[in-house]
């Protein structure tokens, strides 16, 4: 368990609200995801209150809801769900329903049009260096030239895979990740079919 008083100081300003309203009088719950980190080293966990299991017992499970639901809700996060490792089907459609909303609502960062999540941002900012290093005639393996986008992307709703750079196709709420090691076992385990 993490203090609430720690929390608060090594979160941003704007995440601090949503975290005043999370842990008022609680510790801090963090449970690190099935993957405990990304490729780029970052720690993937869901962070919530600590209740105790009488709270729990008298709790539904949007009352229970994460840091992570609640930042996504809130429009400041947007889902990226990666397969395998992904959440029980129902706190799926609790996702799902909440980024829905914040989309559909312009809340948060959804207000602004141009917005875009974290990983397509770091998709551009791949594939200015890809681009920049062919303006300036630098040598760039077929690899490296394709390797600024590398996930599938599934459709939820439809259960329709759409190669990488085909996931604009999918709604930002509806989509999950794939990669590319895992299209053959998640095909056959979530039945998908291709995209038209």
């Amino acid at each position: 368990m993490v203090s609430r008083n720690t929390l608060l100081c090594s979160c941003d300003p704007g995440a601090n609200l949503l975290l005043r309203k999370a842990v008022w009088w609680y510790s801090a719950f963090i449970r690190v995801a099935d993957e405990p980190l990304d490729q780029s080293n970052r720690l993937l966990a869901y962070m919530s209150p600590y209740y105790t299991s009488r709270e729990l017992a008298s709790m539904s499970l949007r009352d229970r809801a994460t840091f992570n639901l609640l930042m996504v809700e809130s429009g400041w996060a947007a889902t990226f769900p990666i397969y395998p490792s992904l959440p029980r089907y129902i706190d799926l459609v609790i996702l799902q329903e909440v980024a829905k909303g914040a989309y559909d609502s312009t809340t948060g960062a959804w207000a602004d049009p141009m917005m875009l999540t974290g990983y397509e941002y770091r998709m551009c900012v791949k594939l200015y260096r890809i681009t920049r290093k062919l303006v300036d005639s630098e040598s760039v393996s077929t690899r490296d030239r394709y390797g600024w986008i590398e996930r599938y992307c599934v459709d939820m709703c439809t259960r329709e895979i759409f190669g990488p750079q085909e996931y604009y196709q999918v709604a930002p709420y509806n989509r999950i990740f794939i990669w590319p090691n895992d299209v053959t076992e998640a095909v056959g385990k979530i039945n998908l079919a291709p995209a038209d």
